[in-house]
């Protein structure tokens, strides 16, 4: 049989993130409490989670057990578990005023690149490879400092890199100005919805990325014709 079909509705001042609960350096956790501490006595929050995993019940128990002990409050925090299609995506995006990100340190966040196309300002950190997009005039920048940690792949755990620890209370306040912000100053929210438009068209848009690419390739095409053998009749 067909799961049953939830239509969810939200409103008021819509926070998202995108995250696999299994990768730790996502800090979902302290994103949550800062969340839910931040708009405890405040009903017009939303935090939409997207979880991406296969199993519900690899994280269900700690997310109860988190929101009980953060319990009573009230603003919202609903979680998405599945697959969204493109269609269901881009409505979430529609839904949403802000974008957070409090990762120890990022590949590249292709969630967050999605958000600030598609003009939705962010809550984030600045390092890592989001340091190559962040900036402040679209992004309520979240305070981190290094500390010591490993490798992910290293067996054996030795601490020879660094990650950047998040600062919770910077996270938590980014929850409290960016609210104020979107309630209180809309042409400030205006400008960073189209300050994040343009930064990521002029960072990873199609016509940005497509002469470098393709000068790439050409030289490395050129390159291999001239070191591949003539061949003699």
């Amino acid at each position: 049989a067909s799961p049953p079909v939830h239509r969810i509705e939200v409103q008021g001042v819509v926070y998202t993130t995108v995250l696999n609960p299994a990768d730790g350096r996502k800090n979902w956790i302290d994103l949550i409490t800062a969340f839910c501490w931040a708009f405890k006595h405040n009903e017009n929050a939303t935090l939409i989670v997207k979880m991406t995993h296969n199993d519900p019940e690899y994280y269900r128990i700690a997310l109860m057990t988190l929101l009980s002990r953060l319990a009573p409050f009230q603003c919202r925090v609903l979680v998405l578990h599945g697959f969204l299609e493109d269609e269901q995506y881009q409505a979430l995006i529609r839904a949403s005023n802000f974008y957070i990100n409090a990762s120890s340190c990022e590949g590249l966040c292709l969630p967050l690149m999605e958000f600030l196309a598609s003009g939705k300002p962010a809550i984030a950190p600045d390092h890592t490879a989001m340091a190559d997009y962040v900036n402040d005039t679209f992004t309520f920048v979240v305070q981190t400092s290094l500390e010591p940690t490993c490798w992910p792949q290293d067996p054996v755990g030795m601490m020879l890199t660094h990650r950047h620890r998040l600062n919770w209370e910077s996270l938590m306040e980014a929850f409290r100005y960016s609210y104020q912000v979107a309630l209180e100053d809309p042409a400030r929210a205006r400008r960073m919805s189209s300050q994040a438009f343009l930064n990521m068209r002029d960072f990873a848009s199609v016509d940005q990325v497509h002469k470098p690419l393709k000068d790439f390739l050409e030289q490395i095409l050129t390159s291999a014709k001239r070191s591949a053998p003539s061949l003699q009749p």
